[in-house]
């Protein structure tokens, strides 16, 4: 791996999938069993973790899960003074 740039070839095997490097793998703290978002943006595909949204105003801000639902603090709060 080309450490400056933080670019290395991958070869895709037969079932489509490739290797994370055991040192990004680290360095982001994924572990086996994980969840990763895939996104396509032009000719680039980007790895994220996945993010709980605000389902009342798409917020990724302290969001927290109420009733099963994701609901950030300030929507909550709006909620509660209703």
């Amino acid at each position: 791996m080309d450490e400056k740039n933080k670019k290395s070839i991958k070869t895709v095997d037969e079932f489509g999938r490739i290797l994370i490097p055991k040192s990004i793998r680290k360095q982001f703290g994924i572990n086996p069993g994980d969840n990763l978002v895939y996104e396509v943006d032009a000719d680039r595909i980007i790895l994220r973790r996945p993010t709980e949204k605000c389902i009342f105003c798409q917020s990724e801000t302290e969001v927290e899960t109420t009733m099963g639902r994701p609901v950030c603090k300030k929507c909550m709060e709006k909620l509660k003074n209703q």
